[in-house]
């Protein structure tokens, strides 16, 4: 059982870290203007008042 919890645990770790990782890259794509931040916004499933937000 404690297995099971384990696992289920380090693959919701894992998941995060891609998710932050994402975004993190979104932000780059960004900064660096290759992105625009209403389709960076979307892809990120947040609103661009939100996104505007991480990029301060």
């Amino acid at each position: 059982m404690y297995g099971k919890v384990l696992e289920l645990e380090s693959e919701r770790i894992f998941s995060k870290g891609r998710e932050e990782g994402k975004l993190q890259q979104l932000i780059e794509l960004v900064k660096d203007g290759l992105l625009n931040i209403t389709d960076a916004a979307s892809v990120a499933k947040m609103s661009e008042d939100n996104f505007r937000k991480l990029l301060q």
